[in-house]
């Protein structure tokens, strides 16, 4: 019967409230489980707390993160949009420049020259290209520069038509406008597939290549002074010609020079033999025309 009652004891837990006065002190007990069950129940109820506010907290970061990309994405939008605007506009004025260009042209019994038909080789190609900006609107960038390279070309189009009204033989003298060397059109001017870096990433040429073999004769573009005629990172052998009026005429990865800094040279007159140094990947000419110290394309010039 004692043993019986020690069982039943074990299964609870006494205690004693002392009052601070002279009262007798207060006995009593409650079940184990009944504690063990509460203890567990307030711990599993602290764990879940802290869980759902680690998920509150960790939703609210996610949540705050892609209101902040939209937002970020929404302002972009509306640059893109701007610029678009913006092109749209120019290209409205060069269509009136362009127009009132042909209208001079009757007048003076000047014939709109036809459009050349180009099929670009699988010959050398090579030059320093520059990489598109990551994240840059690709296409945006091309049409940018295209009407970049009509305005050039309304540009030439003009100072001829300047040089024909004052009859200026010696500036005619000086365009670069004769096709420097024969052979294949490898490469064209404006952004291409790059031929040098790894995985043919986008990049910008700021010239024409023109493939041919080895040895082939490079000629002056232009009446001019030689202002370089030596070696040039990524271009290898290079001359560049100075011939005046805003015109430098540039040439690439040259196998042998014919001229030196400093001397004249006649359009139409030898500077230079194709090669292929430099960073090439085949013989050819890298050409560049720059107008008042930017790249242009030499298709305006050439005929």
């Amino acid at each position: 019967m004692a043993k019986k009652r020690k069982n039943m004891d074990s299964g609870r837990l006494s205690f004693i409230v002392i009052p601070s006065t002279t009262a007798r002190p207060i006995r009593g007990d409650i079940p184990r489980r009944l504690v063990t069950g509460a203890g567990l129940a307030l711990g599993i109820i602290v764990i879940a707390f802290l869980a759902l506010t680690y998920i509150f907290s960790t939703n609210l970061a996610t949540i705050n993160n892609v209101k902040a990309i939209k937002a970020e994405n929404e302002q972009k939008e509306r640059q893109v949009q701007d610029v678009r605007s913006q092109l749209e506009q120019i290209e409205k004025k060069q269509e009136a420049i362009a127009d009132k260009q042909e209208q001079v042209k009757k007048m003076m019994g000047i014939k709109t020259e036809p459009t050349v038909t180009r099929t670009p080789s699988r010959g050398g190609k090579g030059g320093v290209d520059v990489p598109v900006p990551a994240g840059a609107n690709s296409d945006m960038l091309k049409q940018t520069q295209l009407m970049i390279s009509a305005l050039d070309r309304q540009e030439k189009e003009l100072d001829e038509l300047l040089a024909k009204v004052s009859r200026n033989s010696d500036y005619f003298r000086c365009i670069p406008n004769l096709w420097p060397t024969t052979g294949e059109l490898s490469s064209e001017y404006g952004y291409r597939d790059s031929p040098l870096r790894r995985g043919n990433k986008e990049s910008y040429h700021n010239g024409l290549d023109i493939a041919n073999y080895s040895g082939t004769p490079i000629l002056a573009a232009g009446d001019g002074r030689v202002v370089f005629a030596n070696w040039k990172a990524g271009y290898g052998r290079m001359v560049i010609i100075d011939h005046g009026h805003g015109f430098t005429s540039e040439y690439g990865h040259l196998s042998a020079f014919m001229v030196k800094q400093g001397e004249t040279v006649k359009k139409g007159e030898q500077i230079a033999r194709m090669g292929s140094t430099g960073a090439s990947t085949g013989p050819h000419l890298h050409f560049i025309i720059m107008k008042n110290g930017s790249p242009v394309d030499p298709l305006i010039y050439l005929p």
